[in-house]
């Protein structure tokens, strides 16, 4: 995702400028001066995919950088451990998502996992409650 973040900001599709906040930074995003030709030039990929773009955007367009981070990572884990038919708990899954980040701390990863559980994201089989 960042790749193609950082590909329509070359591009001068989106504008990003960063913002620090109390928490560490974030990024604003704009439309850049590019915007319109690129959304011409992908329009029936835009198309074809905006009730999906809507949904990210709604879930996920105000949370900070930090937290995309995390819960990309916690995606991602979920996802490898599906894709080998490991059945993890949540203190499991949380166990290997600090291995990555370690900079969580183990109740904001647990409250993330819940979070995205809630969002039906997480396709790890049977996500337990319980080591």
């Amino acid at each position: 995702m960042l790749a193609d973040l950082g590909t329509a900001v070359n591009l001068d599709g989106i504008h990003s400028e960063i913002q620090y906040n109390s928490i560490g930074y974030g990024y604003r995003l704009e439309p850049g001066e590019r915007a319109e030709k690129l959304e011409e030039s992908g329009g029936e990929f835009i198309r074809e995919h905006m009730d999906a773009l809507e949904w990210v955007l709604a879930e996920f367009g105000t949370h900070s950088s930090s937290d995309l981070e995390l819960e990309s990572t916690i995606i991602f884990l979920d996802c490898e451990a599906a894709k080998k038919q490991d059945v993890v708990s949540v203190s499991t899954l949380c166990q290997r998502v600090r291995e990555v980040k370690p900079h969580f701390g183990e109740g904001y990863v647990i409250g993330k996992i819940s979070e995205l559980q809630g969002k039906g994201l997480l396709r790890a089989g049977q996500v337990a409650t319980a080591g």
